[in-house]
């Protein structure tokens, strides 16, 4: 991990293009917004904010893996 901005982008999704989401000075002063996601800009991460949140994929964590050695 390079630094921490790459940590804190890596918690919300990562979107090409601004979509419907504004920019926090676009949302100053009105609790309605909530971040969602972050826009990749050129070598830094833009905050975005919308009213809904984005649906995470869900992630099947009960897999497990078994060394081949140990088979």
């Amino acid at each position: 991990m390079k630094n921490e901005l790459e940590a804190l982008a890596s918690e919300l999704p990562i979107l090409t293009d601004k979509n419907s989401y504004k920019y926090l000075s676009e949302v100053a002063g009105n609790g309605n917004y909530i971040q969602v996601a972050w826009q990749k800009k050129d070598t830094e991460y833009l905050a975005l904010y919308g009213t809904h949140s984005i649906k995470f994929p869900q992630i099947d964590n009960s897999v497990e893996f078994v060394d081949a050695e140990e088979g």
